[in-house]
């Protein structure tokens, strides 16, 4: 079965971060956030647009950062609207929604263009996808979602692509490592 690959996105601005959930149906379109608009600023008379966001002033106790995430960790779907800074922690034996699969950092050089980011993030994934799973990608009933850097966050050093893994049928209890399916 072919599962929907969604992108999520990571922003880093200072000690600010935020995380922009994307989704998608596997036809390459990918749906506009359903939330209310993030704060933003008008940067040049051309009218681009910059995302800004503040760091929360407590943190929940059943979270962890976008940046903390290691491999084998195990987090459900983020509750916030289009902006998020933090994931719901879950243990992998409970059920949860996403694993992480795998991180990887991509190379150094000028900045790429979201989409190309995002490119890099999906072929970053693939291979360890299956690897992970026991299936390639494109045979398994399972689907595979990013965390990257922006065209943003890329100037602040930004590198890292986090991996994770989900059953599209629901949250999961125990891992999907050799879940060959």
């Amino acid at each position: 079965m072919l599962g929907a690959v969604v992108v999520v996105v990571v922003l880093v601005a200072g000690a600010a971060a935020a995380v922009v959930l994307l989704t998608g149906d596997g036809d390459g379109d990918t749906a506009a956030p359903t939330t209310e608009p993030a704060p933003t600023t008008d940067t040049t008379a051309e009218s681009t647009t910059t995302t800004t966001t503040t760091p929360p002033t407590t943190v929940p106790d059943d979270t962890v950062s976008v940046f903390d995430l290691a491999v084998g960790d195990c987090f459900d779907e983020p509750t916030a609207d289009d902006l998020v800074i933090r994931v719901p922690e879950a243990a992998c034996d409970e059920p949860h929604d996403h694993e992480v699969f795998h991180i990887e950092s991509l190379p150094d050089g000028d900045a790429p263009a979201d989409d190309e980011i995002a490119e890099a993030a999906r072929q970053a994934c693939l291979e360890p996808f299956a690897t992970f799973v026991g299936l390639p990608w494109i045979e398994s009933s399972l689907d595979y979602r990013w965390l990257a850097p922006t065209e943003a966050s890329w100037a602040d050093g930004d590198r890292e692509v986090v991996c994770f893994v989900s059953d599209p049928a629901g949250p999961v209890a125990g891992t999907l490592a050799g879940a060959a399916r």
